[in-house]
């Protein structure tokens, strides 16, 4: 009832806002008595979490998973909105022409559909963004990651688990037969063997993120020195059920999974992973054809997003190599966008600089304002 009640507190406001709770801070002081200090509430969107802290003692914590829930007190009417978006995002409002200035920067879309795109449950098709289940798995051929992590999942059902070591990672033989059975990038596994004349899990990095996506999609678990296949979702292995895997997948990795970690980056990049829905609905306008990588960092980050890249920039990390590694990267793995080069070869980071859209993005991903 407590967090119920400093929830309240901090959705009765616009985001951004700080509040005094009239509530009195329940931690224990030194002498073992209660702080009864004054709580400071501020209610943020990217990620969406509320913070608060004791003015007297220090103690502080957050409070997250409440949106839409009974103690939920946000419903922001259109103005609100647009102030919302304005303060939390860093977007410029055009005060003379309502709307105008802003729906240059989003494609089209005003504060309130903004809003709506970036807060939506994908799972559920019920907002802006959705995500088609139905696929079948012809329609899914070109996606390394998804071939790669049902190979695996068969690969553990079938065999009743795949070996793990004593520090918990992949067998050397499960990885050895897993190596020819999974696709991967052009010179991926020559480049990997030039360098390692052992290869284990961590060697394979698209291995084993592989592995890390399938254990937080609930598909595998560690059992007993085997990684095994859960009973519960035993089924969306079945090829008729393919649209079904490759979409659970996909939220998982992009709503759950740390993304960041397919590129073994050790930063966190929490505004960038919440940007994703309004980053899918600007690609799908602006790469339709091919476009340069930098120009789509430009057009696919709300201010917010783009922050957190712009503090990991420095002379050799160009805003658009961490949009490649955290967001277009990840895509053309999922097979929705395909990747070329054309910049100078014998740059220290020559990385593919335009990409465009498969037949398959616009067959999974559509939008419903």
């Amino acid at each position: 009832e407590y967090y119920n009640i400093l929830t309240q507190e901090a959705t009765a406001v616009k985001p951004g806002s700080r509040v005094i709770s009239h509530l009195w801070c329940v931690e224990d002081n030194e002498q073992g008595d209660l702080c009864q200090g004054e709580i400071e509430l501020i209610r943020i969107q990217l990620p969406s979490e509320i913070r608060w802290k004791c003015r007297r003692c220090g103690q502080h914590g957050k409070i997250t998973g409440f949106e839409d829930g009974p103690s939920d007190l946000s419903h922001l009417p259109e103005e609100e909105a647009r102030q919302f978006i304005e303060e939390s995002y860093g977007m410029d409002m055009d005060k003379n022409g309502p709307g105008a200035v802003f729906e240059d920067h989003t494609g089209g879309l005003n504060p309130k559909q903004l809003y709506n795109l970036l807060r939506c449950d994908w799972a559920k098709n019920e907002g802006p963004l959705l995500l088609n289940g139905k696929l079948a798995a012809k329609e899914l051929s070109g996606s390394i990651l998804f071939h790669n992590a049902r190979t695996m999942l068969l690969k553990a059902q079938k065999e009743g688990g795949l070996g793990l070591t004593q520090t918990g990672n992949l067998q050397r033989k499960p990885i050895s037969e897993l190596m020819p059975e999974c696709i991967w990038p052009d010179n991926y596994l020559e480049t990997i063997k030039e360098y390692n004349k052992v290869v284990n899990e961590h060697d394979i990095w698209l291995l084993h993120s592989t592995r890390i996506l399938l254990e937080l999609a609930g598909l595998l678990r560690k059992h007993k020195k085997a990684l095994k296949g859960l009973k519960k979702l035993a089924g969306l292995s079945l090829g008729s059920r393919s649209g079904e895997l490759y979409r659970h997948l996909f939220i998982t990795y992009f709503k759950n999974m740390n993304i960041s970690y397919l590129s073994n980056d050790m930063q966190d990049y929490p505004n960038v992973q919440e940007n994703m829905p309004f980053a899918l609905y600007r690609m799908q306008q602006l790469a339709e054809d091919w476009v340069s990588v930098n120009e789509l960092t430009e057009n696919i980050m709300v201010p917010m997003a783009f922050n957190d890249i712009a503090t990991q920039v420095n002379s050799y990390t160009k805003p658009g190599d961490l949009v490649y590694s955290l967001v277009l990267e990840p895509l053309e793995l999922f097979g929705l966008i395909e990747t070329r080069k054309t910049g100078d070869e014998s740059k220290r980071s020559y990385r593919p600089d335009q990409c465009r859209k498969t037949l398959l993005f616009d067959k999974f991903i559509s939008f419903r304002f």
